[in-house]
């Protein structure tokens, strides 16, 4: 059928729902946690860098460990392209995640 080409049946189809699930479980439990922080008077703005530095610790170790930071630079150097897109896909998230915050930060007590 459309769409199915490499993918390793049954066992795929696990491993999909099993990451979904954990999507909708962090997704109950960001906003809830997300709020507590702020009632200790921390900014939407503060907490959202806070929360994107640990972020961007976690991936650069990770892509320097496995290798991927080296293919990235080169990938980025080779199309210069490639980090217009980059840059304005960050812009466009950032402001997002700082709509959202905010957003957590205004509802409820």
């Amino acid at each position: 059928s459309f769409g199915t080409e490499g993918t390793d049946g049954p066992g795929n189809s696990t491993f999909g729902i099993v990451i979904l699930i954990i999507s909708l479980l962090c997704d109950a439990l960001v906003p809830n946690i997300q709020k507590r922080i702020m009632t200790d008077g921390l900014s939407a703005a503060a907490l959202m860098v806070n929360t994107n530095a640990v972020g961007f610790s976690v991936l650069l170790l990770v892509m320097t460990l496995s290798g991927m930071l080296t293919a990235t630079v080169t990938a980025a150097i080779e199309r210069p392209e490639l980090l217009i897109y980059l840059f304005s896909v960050g812009i466009c998230l950032g402001m997002a995640v700082l709509a959202y915050t905010r957003l957590i930060q205004s509802s409820g007590p």
